[in-house]
C-alpha cells in the first residue's frame, strides 16, 4: 500500500563560487525577491564572508563560498522557491555554476516499530550478518542511477534512512536527489534554465520512486 507523506521538504542546492556576505534578507528584499516585511522579521543566524545563514517565514537559506542552499517545508511554496532561484541567479548571472541539485525529502511513518524493522529487512537482508553482529539493523541505504549520455537529464540518487524530523523510532525519510553537473554549457542563465525545464520531471521521478518502494515493500 502506498503511504502518504507526513512531511515533504524541498531543498535546492547550487554549487559554484559565491560571496556569502552579500546574500542577506535585505539584499533579497532590495531586489524585490521577497517582501520587505519578510526581511524585517527574518531570523539571521550569521552573516560572514565565509557563511551566511538565515530564515524567513517559509524559507531557510545557507550560503558558503561554494554552496548555495535554499530549503522549504511548505509545499504551497515549492514553485515560489523555484522562482526565487531563477530571480537570484538572473541577477548573479556572472556567478559560475558547476552543479545543482533538486532534493526531495519525503518523511513517512510506519505503523509500528515491527513494521519499521520489517521495512529495514526488506531494504537489506541484514539477518545474514547475525552470526557476527548482535541483532543487526539497517541504518541507511543508497542507490544511484548510471549516468545518462545527456548530462542535462541529471542523475537520480536515492537515500533511505531514519527520519530526523519525526523522532518516534518508526519513521523514515526518502531523500531523492536529482543531481546535475558536467554541463556542456558555462552560461549561468542557461544552466538555471535546465533547472526550470526539469523541475516538474524531478517531482514526477521522486513520486514514482516513493510509490514504487511502498508497492514493492507490501507492508
Amino acid at each position: 500500500m502506498v503511504k502518504d507523506r507526513e512531511i515533504y521538504s524541498l531543498i535546492v542546492v547550487i554549487i559554484g563560487n559565491f560571496n556569502p556576505v552579500i546574500i542577506t534578507p535585505f539584499w533579497l528584499s532590495s531586489k524585490g525577491f521577497i517582501r520587505e516585511t519578510e526581511a524585517e522579521t527574518a531570523k539571521v543566524v550569521i552573516v560572514h564572508p565565509d557563511i551566511t545563514r538565515f530564515e524567513i517565514d517559509w524559507l531557510s537559506v545557507e550560503v558558503t563560498r561554494t554552496r548555495f542552499e535554499l530549503k522549504t517545508r511548505r509545499e504551497s511554496h515549492f514553485s515560489v522557491l523555484r522562482d526565487l532561484v531563477v530571480s537570484i541567479f538572473s541577477t548573479l548571472k556572472e556567478t559560475p555554476i558547476t552543479a545543482f541539485g533538486i532534493n526531495h525529502l519525503s518523511h513517512f511513518s510506519l505503523k509500528d516499530t515491527k513494521e519499521y524493522a520489517n521495512f529495514g529487512y526488506w531494504l537489506s537482508p541484514v539477518q545474514q550478518f547475525e552470526s557476527v553482529l548482535n541483532n543487526p539493523k539497517v541504518q541507511s541505504v543508497q542507490y544511484s542511477e548510471t549516468r545518462t549520455e545527456n548530462e542535462n537529464e541529471g542523475v537520480i540518487r536515492l537515500g533511505i534512512y531514519p527520519s530526523d524530523l519525526i523522532k518516534d523510532d518508526k519513521s523514515v525519510v526518502f531523500n531523492c536527489n536529482h543531481h546535475f553537473e558536467n554541463f556542456s554549457i558555462k552560461d549561468t542563465k542557461e544552466i538555471i534554465l535546465i533547472l526550470v525545464e526539469k523541475w516538474e520531471y524531478s517531482f514526477i521521478k521522486s513520486n514514482q520512486l516513493n510509490n514504487l518502494i511502498w508497492e514493492k515493500a507490501r507492508l
